[in-house]
């Protein structure tokens, strides 16, 4: 997928804009700005009765009911940060915990039963307590 770069003319009106206190959008412009969400990518991913939602702040992500965090852009499940109630995403533009998230969404949260689907299906998070990850199961 081609990025879209500025060419040499768009480079110098953006210039000639803020150079000039003018606003940098104008409407043309916002036809430009395309949105990262592909709804194909998170179907390929997701597992049988895996429901998804997209998260407002951040249209190119998805969460899911198993507890994963979806990039829709580049395809790829974001690791997570394993602790011994919640599970935190790593995310630069938004904040999101399980616990507090799946209330939100309307879905149940039980931390023992997605800490046991990241084990079982061996999908890539950090642990950041002490302990065993077996000890979450008792």
């Amino acid at each position: 997928m081609r990025r879209h770069y500025l060419t040499k003319n768009e480079y110098e009106t953006a210039e000639h804009r803020i150079y000039n206190d003018l606003p940098i959008f104008m409407a043309e412009d916002l036809s430009e700005i395309r949105s990262k969400f592909n709804e194909e990518n998170i179907k390929e991913l997701l597992l049988p009765e895996e429901e998804y939602r997209q998260i407002k702040e951040a249209d190119q992500f998805v969460i899911t009911s198993y507890g994963r965090v979806i990039n829709t852009h580049t395809k790829s499940v974001i690791k997570p940060n394993i602790t011994a109630n919640t599970i935190h995403y790593p995310l630069n533009c938004v904040h999101l915990n399980c616990r507090r998230d799946f209330k939100t969404l309307g879905w149940r949260y039980d931390h023992k039963e997605v800490v046991k689907r990241y084990v079982e299906n061996n999908w890539r998070y950090r642990k950041t307590y002490k302990g065993k990850v077996e000890d979450l199961f008792i």
